[in-house]
């Protein structure tokens, strides 16, 4: 069976590092790339048409990864999406967004090894998403 392809976006280069690491173990999933910012991971998902985003609620500019979530909802083709936080404050817009899950930064091998077992559950609702559609100007 094919690996799903996945993208992590964070601006912190230690927490892209350390799921990286995590995500080398899960013989269904392949990280293909790696953005700081929103901006950088359209630029991606014009290039890549990725199934799966690790993505960080704070982004550090204007647009964060809710936004993002919903510029690729718009497609009507949303990738798999688990989002990475300081803390649960925003855990339920999350799951409004349709994330698979949402992980609270620092995690343990535990927590994440939660998260890849659900991935593998939800792995065939999953599609490889086109470019994100960004409303407004």
């Amino acid at each position: 069976m094919d690996r799903i392809t996945a993208l992590l976006v964070h601006p912190d280069p230690a927490v892209r590092t350390a799921l990286r690491a995590e995500l080398s173990r899960a013989d269904f999933i392949r990280v293909l790339g790696e953005a700081a910012d929103a901006y950088e991971a359209s630029e991606l998902l014009r290039a890549i048409p990725y199934g799966l985003l690790f993505c960080g609620v704070d982004l550090g500019g204007e647009l964060g990864g809710f936004e993002l979530a919903e510029a690729l909802a718009a497609a009507k083709r949303q990738p798999g999406l688990v989002f990475i936080a300081a803390d649960e404050t925003r855990a339920f817009r999350a799951f409004e967004l349709g994330a698979a899950d949402y992980l609270l930064w620092p995690f343990t091998p535990q927590r994440f090894a939660q998260t890849l077992d659900r991935l593998a559950r939800f792995r065939p609702a999953f599609r490889e998403a086109p470019p994100p559609e960004w409303r407004g100007g």
